[in-house]
């Protein structure tokens, strides 16, 4: 079956996820986690006729360009495969995947250029309580 219907939405109706099959993470991963809850909570849960189950998101992304179904995946993952036009966002209602991650260390370490570097490419760091790591390092 084609789907390539679904390449002119710009937002999908969640009723209409019910006939597409779902490439989904396997189970145990936050992200399958999240999308199961939001498939869910609608006001007539959404659950796909079809899905295949996969722990490589790379796999994934390919199944989906071979026209084999739809994921949701962290834009990261596929940030190439946008910006090339070979993929293409849909937003989807009431879906927040957003989450913290924390970095954790031990408390009398200081951090070496390598480690500073590495924190630069986060966009937000947040110093909670042993902010005297970041003794200033030139990079």
């Amino acid at each position: 079956m084609n789907y390539d219907h679904l390449r002119t939405f710009q937002a999908v109706a969640t009723d209409s996820l019910k006939a597409v099959p779902f490439i989904l993470r396997e189970k145990g991963t936050r992200i399958r986690r999240d999308v199961e809850a939001w498939l869910g909570s609608m006001a007539e849960p959404c659950i796909p006729e079809r899905f295949i189950e996969l722990e490589n998101v790379e796999t994934a992304k390919r199944l989906v360009e071979e026209g084999y179904g739809i994921t949701i995946v962290p834009r990261a993952a596929v940030q190439r495969e946008l910006d090339s036009g070979q993929l293409k966002t849909v937003n989807l209602p009431n879906l927040d995947l957003s989450a913290s991650y924390y970095l954790y260390y031990p408390k009398q370490r200081k951090f070496s250029r390598a480690a500073h570097t590495y924190l630069a490419l986060f966009p937000q760091t947040v110093s909670l309580s042993h902010s005297a790591n970041f003794d200033t390092v030139p990079i």
